[in-house]
């Protein structure tokens, strides 16, 4: 009987290390510093990374992700897929020559760049920020690559 209760508890402790360590493992949490995001995450919004995802999957279009880039981390919106061709015209985003319709993105919103064509190379991302016209993104500084992508933001609040 003495035996049995010590096994239990030892077994109740592996699984709450276990379970602490993994939940530190894939999930963390980050304040957002910065305006590019907006409204979508808020400066000082501190927002839940998911970092087990991107081990199964690949990044999908739409999510907010935090990446690794110059030795800091940023969020930014996935737009373009590896091997796909971004054209940014007319205020509108093309994909492939069909255009991107971004619900996420205030009405009126208006996309901008100096380079109005981006060929996606394998293995990397296009990224911008929901604040177009505040957001140093990769219309600007250049692809994400995968592995630079720390994990997918699941939810952002003010704490």
């Amino acid at each position: 009987m003495k035996k049995t209760r010590i096994a239990m508890v030892l077994l109740l402790a592996i699984v709450l290390i276990a379970g602490l360590a993994c939940s530190l493992l894939l999930e963390t949490e980050t304040e957002f510093e910065g305006t590019n995001m907006e409204p979508t995450i808020m400066d000082g919004e501190v927002c839940t990374i998911d970092k087990i995802d991107y081990l199964l999957s690949d990044p999908r279009r739409g999510d907010v992700v935090l990446f690794t880039i110059n030795a800091g981390s940023r969020m930014s919106r996935v737009i373009g897929l590896p091997g796909e061709t971004i054209t940014i015209e007319d205020g509108a985003v093309y994909i492939d020559g069909t255009i991107f319709y971004e619900p996420y993105l205030p009405d009126g919103t208006i996309t901008e760049s100096d380079t109005k064509e981006f060929k996606v190379p394998d293995d990397y991302y296009f990224m911008m920020g929901d604040n177009r016209t505040q957001s140093n993104d990769s219309r600007t500084g250049g692809f994400i690559s995968l592995d630079a992508i720390e994990g997918e933001v699941i939810h952002c609040e003010f704490k």
